[in-house]
């Protein structure tokens, strides 16, 4: 059977850079992630670059978190 897992909305975090928001989850030992695409957020859809979104994909991997 599938171990349980899991994970935690960026949407308490903006405050603190992605990275470390990230970092953050992935050391209180979280699996997954849920970016907050509301306006204001970093990862806010129309703001969100591909350049940064490939560094969040990249930082997601090295940290061994997913996304939902």
């Amino acid at each position: 059977s599938a171990k349980p897992s899991l994970g935690f909305s960026l949407y308490g975090m903006k405050s603190l850079s992605l990275d470390d928001a990230l970092k953050t989850c992935a050391e209180v030992g979280f699996s997954h992630v849920e970016l907050a695409l509301n306006p204001g957020y970093v990862t806010e859809p129309k703001v969100f670059t591909t350049e940064a979104r490939k560094a969040a994909v990249a930082k997601l991997a090295e940290l061994k978190l997913g996304l939902p």
